[in-house]
């Protein structure tokens, strides 16, 4: 039924969800790439995958891991050192947001961003199947944004993509499409991360949230 705008009666009785204001906005704002960012980024990631466990535990895939849905209680400090004792002091929380994109694992997706889809996560929109490994892709590959400044997944991946979203041709997506990916990037970071970032992002298996951690 209406209600009188700023009543009483309308502000009780109306459907309304309250969300915690993220002052800090996104992963996605800040710029990481400098390697003095490094040890922030890896937080981040940690702590990201430390609630993908919890979602991944309780029987869903969340399917939209990407900077813009890593959120910052506050802003961090211009310099990184600042952020890191911030965000390990508990001052600055960072949270993972947008979970209506979740479903359950194994049904269809029904959301992702190509640039951090695995290959199996866009079949999963039609054939279902969705895994918590394909959150674990999009971690990866939130990581290689992070620390890079660039997308992981190639710009024949994306063309494929778009492609499969025209035609639900579920046979466009070859695995072999992988292989069009450029990790010289990472060739700056750390050896052992960079390797973890390729497992977290591999064809085959991959690691859980709780080995990301």
């Amino acid at each position: 039924s209406a209600c009188l705008v700023g009543s009483e009666m309308c502000i009780r009785d109306s459907p309304h969800i309250v969300l915690e204001y993220m002052s800090g906005g996104s992963a996605n704002d800040y710029d990481f790439t400098n390697p003095r960012w490094r040890k922030v980024v890896y937080l981040i990631i940690a702590k990201i995958a430390s609630a993908l466990e919890v979602i991944h535990n309780n029987g869903y895939v969340h399917s939209d891991v990407k900077p813009h849905n890593i959120l910052f209680t506050s802003a961090l400090p211009k310099k990184p050192e600042e952020a890191l004792k911030g965000l390990l002091s508990g001052r600055i929380k960072v949270k993972l947001s947008d979970l209506g994109s979740a479903v359950k694992i194994g049904e269809k997706a029904f959301q992702l961003t190509p640039e951090y889809a695995s290959i199996e996560h866009v079949k999963s929109m039609i054939l279902g199947g969705i895994s918590p490994l394909d959150d674990i892709y999009s971690l990866g590959a939130t990581a290689f944004k992070l620390l890079t400044g660039k997308v992981l997944n190639s710009p024949q991946m994306l063309q494929v993509y778009n492609d499969f979203f025209l035609t639900l041709n579920a046979s466009l997506l070859d695995s072999k499409l992988y292989m069009t990916r450029d990790f010289s990037p990472l060739r700056n970071v750390e050896p052992d991360v960079a390797n973890f970032i390729v497992y977290m992002t591999s064809p085959g298996k991959r690691p859980n949230a709780s080995e990301v951690f």
